[in-house]
């Protein structure tokens, strides 16, 4: 059950240093319990995994936006955040739970065994999940795709690499080096590496996964080739760096940042993630044993210890310094986009605000902004070992034949059907396209594509439907671009269908394909037609959220209500506002 307010209260002031007295704090905020773990930074603001098996959501300027109650038990501090501000939680050892960002749980399953790390989401929203001995992998909309036995993790969350492969670090070595798995998105275990080294340290980057190891190297793993490659390596003798040492790297830019102790102080090494070059050096007063935060915040890190926090760039030095600005004892740090420094304090569900520096319309983008959707890597990969192409379907008829079909719509609802998954999707896609593309008249093979589809219409539709139940967005390219161009009434409203089930939406692809039908009066005047709109953007907006709710999903509506059409069309867009509102999201 979702709580929409507690005791809380914001009180704006200018932040107020005086020498010999106490910080003033721009606001407060009393939420409903202390943090059981590190608070993450969102688009929003900032979402707090609580005791008493609640997460709380907050804006920015301080605003509880929402309080969830977390399903199934003990909530362990693991939260992953994924794309457009929805989250992921871990209770009662093995539930997995998914939230949109208004805070409603989408829904809970079960993974095989006890989850030890964070939630993963790949590229096309599907969720992995790192588990004693095991790899699982559910849809968006939690069917579980896939699970695979791995080795003993050395400690590390899983990583994701360019392509969208996981790297799972094994405690498992060879030689006194770390090993890992390098998995596909679909299950197969593509190869075993063994590293030159032990690894220390390691995150993921838009460049690869950069590794620093024992003997006082960094390098960077990259999937760009078709086997995991070292893109590059910073030797122990030009680092200089013997004791241990973090990594912080800009998921939007190539900077990346060694954090390393030196003589109660840290070390910033700042370096260019795709080369491997060293761009800047500088010693900092904040002591590399005892980090308590650190974030990148545009090109600049921000680090703090026990009792200093500041901000450091390769271009301009030291950008501020401070004690950290509480009286109080606190659990955790946690620096936001606007210029504040969050203290959350312990045992009095207090968390304060503090103004560190002043910023203007400088947004900083959170988690990976990748518009790309798709594995298609692992697609196109699939298409050349099946000759999987248009020339096989122009002769051959079809990319599917019907016990293939008739499988997919079983096993795609059961779940655990594993690497199969790469040649359904791959098969779906194909033909998906000759869908799209038969509208293209300026393309070669419009002919081929046109008579082909419309003298197998059934079974296009039969195809249309499944892209849903892969419950991944990797599709809605293709799904909007159908919805924009077609102009027969079943084949557009069984693409509508088709956005209704996916559902996820988070480049508003679906939703402003949707929209485009309001140009075309013939379509939009066709009582089918508009009730199939009207269906789509309810569920979409049910699942995407306030953010697909507001910026797109009321304004069709408004749309629709506005203009000449059918009454009863009219009517059932009514009827979705009404259902809209009463979310009360």
């Amino acid at each position: 059950m979702k709580k929409r307010f507690l005791t809380f209260f914001a009180v704006f002031l200018l932040t107020s240093f005086v020498a010999n007295s106490a910080p003033i704090p721009n606001w407060h905020l009393v939420a409903g319990g202390d943090p059981i773990a590190q608070p993450v930074e969102t688009d929003f603001g900032f979402v707090m995994l609580l005791d008493g098996r609640t997460m709380a959501a907050v804006s920015s300027s301080g605003v509880l936006m929402w309080l969830a109650s977390i399903p199934g038990g003990r909530v362990s501090p693991f939260l992953g955040i994924g794309k457009e501000g929805f989250s992921f939680t871990v209770s009662g050892g093995k539930k997995l739970s998914l939230f949109n960002p208004s805070g409603l749980c989408l829904w809970t399953v079960e993974a095989p065994k006890e989850i030890i790390s964070a939630p993963l989401q790949g590229l096309d929203g599907r969720i992995f999940v790192q588990c004693s001995q095991e790899i699982s992998c559910f849809g968006i909309n939690g069917t579980k795709k896939w699970t695979i036995t791995a080795g003993e993790t050395a400690g590390f969350p899983l990583l994701q690499l360019e392509d969208g492969s996981i790297l799972h670090i094994q405690s498992k070595t060879i030689g006194g080096c770390s090993t890992a798995l390098r998995i596909s998105p679909f299950g197969a275990i593509i190869e075993e590496i063994t590293f030159t080294g032990k690894v220390m340290y390691a995150t993921d980057s838009p460049n690869g996964v950069l590794l620093f190891f024992t003997d006082g190297s960094l390098g960077c793993c990259s999937a760009e080739r078709e086997e995991a490659f070292s893109r590059w390596v910073i030797p122990s003798s030009t680092l200089g760096v013997s004791n241990s040492a973090k990594i912080l790297v800009n998921k939007n830019s190539n900077l990346g940042v060694l954090i390393a102790s030196t003589s109660g102080k840290s070390e910033l090494i700042f370096f260019d993630s795709n080369l491997g070059e060293i761009i800047d050096r500088q010693t900092v007063p904040i002591d590399g044993k005892n980090i308590t935060f650190m974030t990148m915040d545009q090109d600049d890190i921000v680090l703090s210890d026990k009792t200093t926090i500041g901000s450091y760039s390769p271009k301009n030095g030291t950008l501020w310094e401070s004690p950290i600005p509480s009286e109080k004892r606190w659990s955790y740090l946690l620096y936001i986009d606007n210029g504040y420094l969050l203290v959350f304090e312990k045992n009095t569900w207090v968390t304060s605000a503090y103004r560190m520096t002043q910023k203007i319309g400088n947004k900083k983008v959170t988690g990976k902004k990748n518009k790309n959707n798709s594995y298609q890597t692992f697609m196109n990969k699939t298409a050349e070992k099946y000759n999987l192409n248009k020339s096989a379907i122009a002769i051959f008829g079809r990319a599917i034949s019907q016990p293939m079909l008739e499988n997919m719509q079983t096993q795609l609802l059961v779940g655990d059907y594993g690497e199969q998954e790469a040649l359904w999707l791959t098969s779906v896609a194909l033909e998906s396209n000759q869908i799209a593309n038969r509208m293209m008249k300026n393309t070669d093979s419009f002919s081929t594509e046109s008579s082909l589809v419309e003298n197998n219409l059934a079974y296009y539709q039969q195809v249309l439907l499944l892209v849903a139940n892969f419950e991944s967005a990797a599709l809605n390219q293709t799904i909007g671009t159908i919805i924009k161009q077609e102009k027969d009434v079943s084949m557009l409203i069984t693409a509508l269908k088709a956005a209704e089930k996916i559902a996820y939406d988070p480049n508003n692809i679906l939703l402003e394909s949707i929209e485009f039908i309001l140009k075309k009066q013939s379509l939009i005047s066709n009582s089918r037609v508009s009730q199939a709109m009207c269906d789509a953007i309810y569920k979409i907006c049910k699942f995407m959220g306030k953010p697909a709710l507001f910026s797109k999903g009321r304004e069709i509506l408004s749309h629709m209500l506005n203009q000449s059409i059918d009454t009863r069309a009219k009517a059932y867009a009514a009827l979705t506002m009404e259902k809209i509102i009463a979310l009360q999201m």
